[in-house]
């Protein structure tokens, strides 16, 4: 090996041996020193993850001062009530009419029950539970119904349509 190269090599391993000592000056975390194999080459060992306890925090959660990032997009205002539509298919009348959340409510022999209803920028969006009196141990629909969509979670009756036509902030919209 000639002088220059041992020269270069050894500039190699002591610009990688400065790695640690700059990073422990800047406050990171040091990068594990590199080895050098009998070949010459330098190669830097593999550096072991960190176990989730000890994974380091962002400087924005640790540092007094620090910028904060923005909050994330906040939920929805809940809803006070709902306002449901109902179709008769054998008269073949339309009633709207307004629900309070968790409050059952009937219509006809429908007892229709709002358990959350959500204003969303895609539309209102609710969670229905609708019970028969001829079928009282189990409902006859259970899930969400959206405003925009009432065809895509439709309740399956042979004699009610039921959907949802939009949701309340005020306790006064609903009745």
């Amino acid at each position: 090996m000639t002088a220059s190269a041992r020269a270069a090599r050894l500039g190699a391993v002591l610009l990688l041996a400065a790695g640690p000592v700059a990073a422990q000056e800047a406050g990171r975390e040091a990068e594990p020193a590199p080895v050098v194999s009998e070949t010459g080459a330098v190669e830097r060992a593999a550096r072991p993850r960190p176990r989730p306890s000890e994974a380091p925090r962002s400087a924005a959660l640790t540092a007094p001062g620090a910028p904060v990032a923005p909050d994330a997009p906040r939920a929805p205002p809940p809803s006070a009530g709902v306002q449901v539509r109902a179709l008769d298919k054998f008269s073949g009348l339309t009633t709207q009419f307004g629900a309070q959340l968790g409050d059952p409510t009937r219509y006809e022999r429908l007892t229709i029950t709002v358990r959350i209803c959500e204003r969303r920028p895609g539309g209102d969006v609710a969670f229905i539970v609708i019970a028969d009196d001829k079928t009282p141990d189990a409902p006859v629909f259970s899930g969400w119904m959206f405003a925009d969509s009432p065809a895509l979670s439709a309740l399956d009756h042979p004699r009610y349509d039921v959907w949802l036509a939009s949701c309340s902030t005020r306790a006064a919209e609903a009745p």
